[in-house]
């Protein structure tokens, strides 16, 4: 009766997917019972458009399909076996690294077509992306050439390989589903013994680490393996916490040793896996199953776990070796027969999951799993007309005159290159085609173990190089490769020697938003980077093409023909030569030019500079501004040309393009050098259909904010709906705000990629910002307007698309979106308020919503100098502040703790400390990671509140987050009053009293060009950094712009320690901080003062991070005295206790004499302000 019960379930199962059948494979989304459903789900290319459907068969059509496109929506259909060798072994693992790369982008479905499909020698590489779906392959784990033996791993050593079949670091909404992964036929029992331990040369099946999210892996077959799945790299991965959501279901895990998986800080769910195994097989002994590892929190539900020589939980479920398990709860899992029973482990996990799901029976689950999963059970019939093979651009082969030097590298050669030339740098170069099957040729470096000066130009082909002034020019394509170090392309100029040259080129990371152009300086084998411009640079991806030029002592670097800035530096005059420079990247460069530089490149650049838009049919058109530049400098011509007008329109009316979406689909936009026909732009359009109004109708009485036909609603209102249950924002769809009178759009919300211009309408310069508008806080959904747009005395109603909001019900009806039948109106205030005082409150009666409606309305509506009081109430205040042009401004809290302003904003979302910009002129968002922007404002009064900059520094992002910037040569007092962050907390300029405040931080959190900033009676906190545990960081970085400013002094206030904001909270280990560090260089100085002030133990004894601590460069003055650099006076032990100033190294010891002309009062500290009128700011 058993085995009838079992075969009928497994005929329901068929029935279902025949029922689902309708659906391709291929357009699969991420099934609802796993971790991949949430945060919006996981769709990958199921939308992809029939332009963007690949069918590949080799290793180039495959990488071909991966570039082409960007990261719209695609899918890719591997057709066959691909060997990513092409029949030629890897010679080195970084050979391996460079060739066996498999590294998908956004929006990406790779699908294997039919039963026999998937990769040998390859890996895949899911690094800092979103939205991919991995399908129905076979999947031969790939084999480390060259694996490493530690010594220090483990009680005798181990051998350690590098490559995962699959690697997810720092990414979101994964599927892996239906695959077969497998070291056969180079099993462990095929390796060689060495050093006492087989040489192992697999690495992890799939990996996820560096808080990658929302990944459900379900229904592969993993066999024949060793460390078969790690979650979490690392005990001290602190930013792991809160992310590394994952679901393990109905997955084969055969003749697996260990890591089935392996768990760190993880959400993990395991729900009906078969495990088969023994504790006594030849190979792949099973060690254990599942390991919870530091703070790791599985949940299981009825696994079924048939492992011979297994008795007991802690047979199969044990702590892998962390300092302290994390927890593991199971219910209704078998082990060979019987209950799985009780573990060591602690079974306090706590956590449920958001979705549904219905485990099936143990006793089904064997026969379920063994039936369904693996790769080759999936059969798609997708086609499609994606391009198979990649435009290599423009042909710029050497010309037969014009250059001083030129290489193309067309003959197969490097004759004219001395290949490391000197000792130490390793690795391999040649000559190959630029793709397979091209007729370009390029020079492609693998990089190994170490960098340096790979390659210098022949001095008897440089002959022809006349004199010291010239450029050199190359393009550059950065590829993948396993260096965690720096990673630095450079062409070399002026080559002197190997500790002598100016170099310019890219610096790469594995985000793009830490990517930079750099000019270099190698003095004295001291390597520099004076200048240093961010810029979005890719691997794998296209050629980008730096230009060093050369005139004098004016050293200038340009990327694809745009000028990123200069430098002035005399250290070398003499012509030298030319070379590459890597630590340590591997690339590909082809058409190596010097010549006059004089003869400029030509230019085509874009701003907005992205390469992709999406929008809705029928949105407001996007303005893109276009450079068009000539090789002399004068204006030059473009052409601009939408591949399907149908789907976008594109218009040029002078430098300015029209971008009107028109109907739903994709297309390319192509912008044309007139001057240089081979120079070309391009942005990936995908318009989603028309916005529909939705019908459904809810009961909307206490779930809306304004609340439906509300009356007297602030301008500045921000929208908030409660549902039912926690609802999952989608990844498509807007939210739209509509005037009733005649249904004219006002606003329109998008679920990502939003941008804001803060200040008020019509005001020259706002500051534009990347925004995250729509947030989710348990059942409660906001939604902020863009700025300005809501106008006094007129009824507004809100549209919500279907797809907005997901997995939720309103009113107990599935929630569908809402539209103008829906009801969710409301009337604004008839008018503003006239009061030069005015209140902000979140909740409550108030003139204003928020800080920045209570700011807008200052800026627009008072004189300069005309003093202006914002109250605000006790309340969170979500949003990003922005004060510019308007003088004697005070916010003041109700209380200090009680009024919080907050946003998590950074360097990855909005790049650089931030400016203001044009509001009549198109551009990319320049306004700066801070929370608040101020410009030209004197007298700004802070006082009783708190603002906190949320960012938790992770791997995964650019961590620098300034909660305020006063980018102003004027006047700031901040009393009573929290300033919180982890990175750059404080970043200022002008001159700045804080009385009574905190300022916390771990890394540089308080820096900038003050001429004088003076922390009175003032609490300075070091807190724990969530990046880097062991980490104390630096309290100071100052860049004092005049050598006589007396800059940063700390009056009588207090440095301590505490828990970080991060998910572990933890706090700054004993001796670890630093007083300051420098920026180097001679342009600014560093100008600090920490007078009568209570140190606690985290201060290093040294005090200061002089030249060479950690890497530091020498500060500026080298030599401190009493009226520059870093000084100290009366420092003591929180109790009081004075401290030994003579351990400090690099500082200078002040006297009493010194404290008292200089030092002692706040009227002393600013004696110089107003060119010595003074200024003596009162609490």
């Amino acid at each position: 009766m058993r085995y009838a019960r079992i075969k009928a379930a497994l005929a329901l199962a068929a029935l279902c997917v025949t029922a689902n059948a309708a659906t391709d494979p291929a357009r699969a989304t991420a099934p609802l019972d796993g971790w991949a459903s949430q945060g919006g789900g996981t769709l990958a290319g199921a939308n992809a458009t029939t332009d963007q459907i690949y069918t590949v068969t080799n290793r180039a059509q495959l990488l071909a399909a991966i570039a082409n496109g960007g990261t719209t929506p695609k899918i890719i259909k591997l057709s066959g076996i691909v060997d990513m060798t092409e029949g030629k072994p890897y010679t080195s693992t970084a050979d391996q690294s460079a060739r066996g790369a498999i590294r998908l982008k956004n929006n990406t479905t790779l699908i294997g077509d039919g039963a026999n499909s998937g990769f040998v020698n390859g890996h895949i590489i899911l690094s800092n992306v979103s939205q991919i779906i991995i399908r129905n392959l076979k999947i031969q784990n790939p084999c480390d050439v060259e694996p490493i033996f530690d010594p220090t791993d483990g009680a005798t050593g181990n051998w350690n390989a590098a490559y995962d079949a699959i690697g997810i670091s720092g990414s979101d909404h994964i599927w892996i589903d239906h695959n077969a992964f497998t070291d056969a036929p180079v099993t462990d029992n095929y390796l060689p013994i060495e050093n006492g331990h087989v040489k192992q040369c697999h690495d992890g099946a799939v990996d996820i680490t560096n808080a990658s999210d929302y990944v459900t892996v379900s229904y592969n077959v993993f066999g024949e393996h060793d460390k078969n799945n790690l979650i979490g790299s690392s005990p001290t991965a602190t930013a792991d916490e809160g992310k590394l959501r994952v679901t393990f279901s109905n997955n084969v895990f055969r003749a697996i040793q260990s890591r089935a998986p392996r768990v760190r800080f993880g959400q993990v769910h395991l729900f009906n896996n078969y495990y088969v195994g023994s504790k006594t097989a030849a190979v792949y002994k099973n060690s254990y199953s599942v390991g919870p590892g530091a703070n790791a929190k599985i949940l299981s539900n009825a696994n079924v776990f048939e492992i011979a020589g297994a008795s007991g939980c802690d047979s199969v479920v044990k702590n892998p070796g962390d300092a302290v398990a994390g927890t593991f709860k199971d219910t209704g899992s078998l082990l060979n027969g019987a209950a799985l029973g009780a573990c060591a482990v602690s079974n306090a996990t706590t956590w449920t999951p958001p979705y549904a799901y219905t485990p099936r029976p143990a006793a089904l689950v064997k026969a379920n799993a063994l039936a369904q999963a693996g790769g080759g059970k999936l059969a798609t019939a997708i086609t499609g007309t994606g391009k198979t093979t990649i435009d290599t651009g423009p042909s710029l082969n050497c010309p037969a005159s014009g250059l001083y030097f030129c290489d193309d590298f067309q003959d197969g050669t490097t004759a004219r290159w001395n290949l490391l030339p000197l000792a130490g740098p390793n690795g391999t170069f040649g000559v190959t085609d630029e793709v397979a099957g091209s007729a370009s040729k390029v020079l492609q470096y693998t990089a190994a173990s170490t960098g340096g000066v790979l390659a210098l130009v022949k001095p008897d082909a440089f002959t022809g190089v006349p004199s010291a002034d010239y450029y050199v020019e190359a393009r550059i394509r950065p590829m993948a490769n396993g260096t965690t170090g720096s990673k630095l392309l450079y062409l070399v100029a002026r080559y002197v020697d190997a500790g002598n040259w100016y170099g310019a080129g890219l610096n790469v990371q594995n985000s793009t938003t830490s990517t930079q152009v750099e000019i270099a300086r190698m003095l004295n084998g001291t390597l520099s980077r004076p200048k240093q411009a961010r810029t979005p640079i890719a691997m794998d991806a296209q050629f980008y093409t730096v230009r060093f030029e050369m005139i004098g002592t004016t050293l200038t670097v340009y990327l694809d023909g745009k000028n990123l800035g200069s430098i002035t530096d005399a250290s070398f005059a003499q012509r030298g030569l030319i070379g590459l420079y890597t630590s340590n990247k591997s690339f590909q460069i082809d058409d190596v030019r010097v010549g006059d530089p004089r003869q400029k490149p030509v230019q085509l650049t874009l701003d907005p500079a992205a390469t992709t838009y999406t929008a809705e049919a029928g949105d407001a058109p996007r303005q893109v501004a276009v450079t068009a530049v000539t090789a002399d400098g004068t204006a030059d011509s473009f052409t601009v040309a939408s591949s399907n007008p149908a789907v976008v329109g594109a218009t040029a009316s002078g430098n300015a393009v029209t971008l009107t979406p028109l109907s739903a689909g994709t297309a390319s936009i192509v912008f044309t050098s007139g001057s240089e026909p081979g120079l070309t732009r391009t942005i990936a359009a995908t318009i989603a259909p028309q916005f529909i109004q939705p019908t459904q109708t809810y009961a909307l009485q206490g779930a809306s904010s304004p609340a439906a036909q509300a009356g007297a609603v602030n301008v500045d209102t921000v929208l908030t709906l409660t549902f039912d249950s926690p609802p999952t924002l989608g990844a498509n769809g807007s939210i739209r705000i509509f005037r009733k009178a005649d249904d004219a759009l006002v606003d329109v919300i998008r679920t990502s990629g939003e941008t804001d211009a803060l200040g008020y309408p019509g005001q020259s310069l706002v500051r534009r910002v990347n925004t995250a508008p729509i947030r989710i806080a348990g059942n409660t959904v906001s939604i902020a307007p863009h700025v300005g747009k809501l106008a006094y005395g007129t009824e507004y109603y809100v549209a919500i698309a279907d797809g907005v909001f997901t997995n939720t019900t309103l009113g107990g009806l599935p929630f569908v979106g809402i539209g103008k039948l829906g009801g969710w109106s409301f009337t604004t205030k008839p008018a503003a308020p006239t009061s030069s005082t005015v209140t902000v409150d979140d909740d409550g009666p108030a003139d204003f919503r928020t800080v920045q409606g209570a700011l807008n309305y200052a800026m627009r509506n008072f004189a300069k100098t005309a003093p202006v009081t914002i109250n605000v109430r006790n309340g969170t205040y979500d949003e990003l502040l922005y004060l510019n042009g308007k003088d004697n401004v005070t916010i003041k809290g109700e209380s200090r703790d009680g009024v919080v302003v907050r946003y998590t904003n950074n360097d990855t979302l909005n790049t650089g400390t931030g400016t203001s910009q044009s509001s009549t002129v198109a551009g990319s968002p320049a306004g700066g990671r801070a929370v608040m922007l101020v410009e030209n404002a004197d007298m700004l009064v802070l006082d009783t509140l708190t603002i906190d900059n949320t960012t938790i520094r992770s791997a995964a992002i650019s961590g620098q987050a300034e909660t305020l910037y006063f980018n102003s040569d004027t006047r700031l007092v901040a009393k009573h009053a929290n300033f919180l962050s982890e990175q750059d907390t404080l970043n200022l300029k002008g001159w700045a009293w804080f009385y009574d405040a905190l300022v916390a931080g771990n890394v540089d959190f308080i820096w900038g060009g003050s001429h004088a900033a003076l922390f009175e009676n003032s609490e300075i906190r070091s807190v724990g950094d969530s990046a880097n545990a062991s980490s104390g960081g630096y309290v100071l970085q100052a860049r004092v712009p005049v050598a006589t400013d007396i800059g940063y002094v700390f009056l009588n206030s207090a440095l301590t320690h505490g828990a970080g904001p991060g998910p572990n909270h933890g706090d700054v280990p004993a001796g670890s901080t630093y007083l300051a560090r420098s920026p180097g260089g001679t342009a600014t100085w560093d100008n600090i003062a920490f007078v009568n002030c209570r140190m606690d133990a985290h201060v290093a004894p040294v005090g200061w991070a002089g030249q060479g601590v950690n890497g530091q460069p020498a500060p500026n003055p080298a030599v401190a005295s009493a009226d520059a650099g870093w000084r100290e006076y009366g420092s003591t032990t929180l109790a009081g206790t004075p401290l030994d100033l003579r351990t400090r190294v690099g500082g200078y010891v002040l006297s009493d004499a010194d404290v008292a002309n200089r030092f002692a009062t706040r009227d002393k500290v600013f004696a110089a302000y107003g060119g010595g009128a003074g200024w003596n700011p009162q609490p």
